[in-house]
């Protein structure tokens, strides 16, 4: 649902943040990884926009498939 909103309404960062934690509770990391770098695009504040790519640099290592593509093959 908050998916849908935040399309809706693309420059509304805490939209997309709360999609971004929603998704994350569902094990859709993918999805909040991308959820969370929208509101950090969002984000007109500079502290918050760090906080949520942060967030999904965070994701990105603990993704299995993101975290291989990102520290190499072995996933080491």
């Amino acid at each position: 649902v908050l998916g849908g909103l935040a399309e809706t309404l693309p420059d509304q960062p805490a939209l997309w943040q709360a999609a971004a934690l929603c998704r994350a509770r569902d094990g859709d990391h993918p999805g909040a990884i991308a959820a969370f770098r929208r509101a950090a695009a969002a984000h007109p504040d500079f502290a918050s926009a760090v906080e949520c790519e942060v967030l999904a640099q965070l994701l990105t290592l603990l993704h299995p498939e993101q975290r291989r593509a990102f520290v190499g093959t072995d996933g080491k």
